[in-house]
């Protein structure tokens, strides 16, 4: 049933529930839509009446304040409005709503120009949520990322290297979130939670490479991380350890603990990195033809490469021809841990950087030492020129099971090796 004063109307519905009718009255007041229920017919009628005669009174108020111009803004308002299916009032309230979160918090703040601002908003938003994008959970994205890595075929240690970032992250930012944190939060982020500019970087790097990935794949916008600046990383000195070192530390592992001596005999002789030696196989090592074959899967770099073995190395390897799995079965930190045993101080990474200072004095050929280490030629040369002179480098490969009394500390023109 509808009641109708010519300008409005009201209706009244009879709804069933649980056995028993009413009677529901439903008008429009101000744009919004309300109801009100009786238990009869009458007095749903009489309601009616009244609501009708309300409205009727409110609109000849209206009518007395909007002026002319209010009356053309209504005609433009309504074809702007064309085929969007917003009523006019939703729409001028959704506007200035738009207009109050942009000047913030701040009642003070004024807007030179309300609709270019709003404008920029939506092109910011549609720059970063392209229509048509596929919207989902971080946690969702971060497994298919890392799933993806695994389909191309990326190094272990860079997989290796995703699963320890991706971990931190889901722990910082929440993994039901929809969007991707900013550059700026990532970078707040590791500053506050890592000292070590060259740790930043290498998270760093792992977001920046799954930001760029998910806007491949159109799961996201525009990021800002991609364009977010590394830290600066100090120059720092290379560690090396001297003949009599490398010679002291061997000669215990012989005594005390045999299955740790391939471990340093390969940093030392080879230049493997740690990572690389740990995921080395006894069937890699061929003794026979006088290398190492370091898998693409296995290196850093993702590429294959042979490493020649040379005469020390291969006698101190000699007694493990017949063994066969994993060449150092045991972490690295209980490797370290092992060593100390030997009383040489541990330094970060040296038993690599010591074989390439030394077999770049032994061999001046910065692409072949380069080659076989599996880094670019400039970084060689930036870091290993010069370090060690040619008679210190063939004490080096000269240690051998049985060499005795090499001294820990040998003097160079440049004081390379003090104490």
């Amino acid at each position: 049933m509808e009641i109708s004063n010519g300008r409005h109307s009201v209706k009244i519905y009879k709804v069933q529930s649980r056995g028993r009718s009413f009677f529901q009255l439903s008008f429009y007041r101000g744009g919004h839509r309300e109801r009100r229920t009786f238990a009869n017919q009458g007095k749903a009628k009489q309601e009616a009446k009244v609501i009708l005669c309300q409205l009727a009174v409110n609109a000849d108020a209206v009518e007395e304040a909007v002026s002319t111009t209010d009356i053309e803004s209504l005609v433009a308002a309504r074809a702007a409005l064309a085929g969007i299916g917003l009523p006019l009032h939703l729409a001028v309230e959704g506007f200035a709503g738009a207009v109050r979160q942009l000047c913030g918090q701040d009642s003070t703040v004024k807007l030179d120009d309300p609709v270019a601002a709003v404008h920029r908003a939506v092109a910011y938003y549609v720059k970063h949520h392209p229509v048509g994008m596929k919207r989902m959970m971080l946690g969702k994205l971060v497994k298919l990322y890392k799933a993806s890595r695994k389909r191309v075929g990326v190094s272990v240690r860079w997989e290796e290297s995703i699963e320890t970032a991706m971990k931190l992250f889901l722990e910082r930012f929440s993994a039901a979130a929809m969007e991707l944190p900013t550059g700026r939060e990532i970078v707040a982020w590791l500053e506050q939670k890592y000292e070590s500019p060259v740790t930043k970087n290498s998270k760093l790097k792992v977001y920046k490479a799954f930001a760029a990935w998910a806007m491949k794949e159109k799961l996201v916008g525009v990021e800002s991380i991609t364009m977010v600046d590394r830290w600066k990383e100090e120059a720092c000195e290379v560690a090396i350890y001297t003949p009599g070192e490398v010679q002291t530390m061997l000669t215990y592992l012989q005594k005390e603990a045999r299955h740790v001596l391939p471990f340093v005999a390969i940093g030392a002789f080879a230049g493997l990195r740690t990572a690389e030696i740990m995921r080395l196989d006894w069937k890699e090592i061929d003794l026979e033809r006088g290398h190492i074959v370091v898998a693409a899967a296995k290196a850093k770099t993702a590429a294959r490469r042979l490493v020649p073995i040379s005469e020390n190395l291969r006698a101190w390897l000699a007694p493990y021809t017949e063994q066969k799995g994993a060449v150092v079965p045991l972490c690295q930190s209980r490797a370290h841990q092992i060593l100390r045993g030997a009383g040489v101080k541990i330094k970060n990474n040296a038993l690599r950087h010591s074989y390439i200072s030394y077999r770049l004095a032994m061999v001046h050929d910065t692409p072949k030492v380069a080659l076989e280490a599996g880094n670019s030629p400039a970084m060689i040369f930036k870091h290993y020129r010069e370090l060690v002179i040619e008679d210190v480098a063939k004490k080096w490969f000269g240690v051998t099971p049985g060499t005795t009394n090499l001294p820990l500390n040998i003097q160079t023109p440049d004081n390379m090796f003090s104490a």
